[in-house]
């Protein structure tokens, strides 16, 4: 924890002197130790579903999850309810579910710590840390790549139809790409530590992919179909053009969840490095294909490319790992 602690005490300062001399906001200092303490929380929370998993101790780290859900669904607003609406009211029902979601990690995890055991993980931990955060970083910039490209494509109005769309709709990739990376990935490290084949690893996860991929298509596909009856009861009438974006933004982030898949396969084989490599190879072509469409000024050729994104990209992928995988790990 303590590494961490250092860079976020530090890109949290940094943030908010940026957001105080934008937006000349008087109390935004004020914020600094909130931002620090919940994100801390937050990643001590991640780290203890992750560490569960490892346990194979599926339904406590689903219980975990569903604490983490209901009191970031539902405390900040009961804060609001009964303390009355302002930002300290807002941040203190938000900081709260942060330090109950990291609670009930713990104590599902409290049999585990009291084992006593003294492992140390194998191989450079500099290097793994090194290839996670090149991961965290990229993946980053993938998800909201269409976004900043949608900011310079579309005029203002249009991009706020786009920002309401995306968040819509982001639902549905976010959605398989969780359920389907945590199906697949306890089976595939155990897979691997039994000392399967990385070519039926592969094959497997290639089938993994290509169903999570259909299966976000179509639920995309019957969002759109079904957004106009959503106008006036979810989505106010003065916003009805935003249906119109909702399979363009969605493929968007369609496009970023295979990579998820191949990132287990990789690192279940001991290759972070290659994982770090596929991430930045997919997410350069994705916004060099961005890149073109924004330099056309076609708005059409914007919201073609965005729908049609997931699919060059998983074959990229794909072609990369089956690639990657048929040389020999050093």
């Amino acid at each position: 924890m303590p590494l961490p602690t250092v860079w976020l005490a530090v890109a949290a300062a940094t943030s908010i002197a940026g957001l105080h001399l934008a937006t000349g906001l008087g109390r935004a200092w004020v914020w600094w130790g909130w931002i620090v303490l919940v994100n801390l929380l937050a990643l001590a929370a991640h780290l203890t579903a992750t560490a569960l998993q490892a346990e194979e101790k599926y339904w406590s780290q689903f219980t975990v999850s569903t604490v983490g859900s209901l009191t970031r669904s539902f405390l900040p607003l009961l804060a609001v309810f009964l303390l009355g609406t302002a930002m300290e009211t807002l941040g203190a029902g938000f900081a709260l579910h942060t330090m109950l979601w990291f609670l009930a990690g713990a104590l599902a995890l409290a049999p585990a710590w009291n084992r006593g055991e003294t492992r140390k993980p194998p191989g450079g931990l500099g290097s793994a840390i090194l290839s996670f955060l090149g991961v965290g970083t990229i993946g980053w910039v993938a998800q909201n790549a269409p976004r900043w490209f949608a900011a310079f494509n579309l005029p203002p109005q249009v991009n706020g139809y786009f920002m309401l769309a995306a968040n819509l709709s982001v639902i549905v990739p976010a959605s398989i790409a969780i359920v389907g990376t945590s199906y697949a990935a306890p089976w595939i490290f155990a897979a691997a530590r039994a000392g399967e084949t990385s070519a039926n690893l592969r094959r497997r996860t290639d089938r993994n992919v290509w169903v999570a991929l259909l299966l976000g298509q179509a639920a995309l596909l019957a969002l759109t179909a079904a957004a106009p009856g959503l106008i006036g009861w979810v989505i106010a009438p003065g916003y009805a053009p935003a249906v119109g974006w909702l399979l363009a933004a969605g493929g968007g982030f369609l496009a970023t969840i295979s990579a998820s898949f191949y990132c287990d396969l990789l690192s279940a084989l001991g290759r972070e490095k290659d994982c770090v490599r596929l991430l930045a190879y997919s997410t350069a072509a994705r916004v060099a294909v961005l890149c073109l469409v924004t330099f056309s000024g076609e708005a059409a050729w914007f919201r073609l490319s965005l729908t049609m994104l997931a699919w060059p990209t998983v074959a990229l992928e794909w072609w990369l790992v089956q690639r990657w995988l048929r040389t020999p790990l050093s």
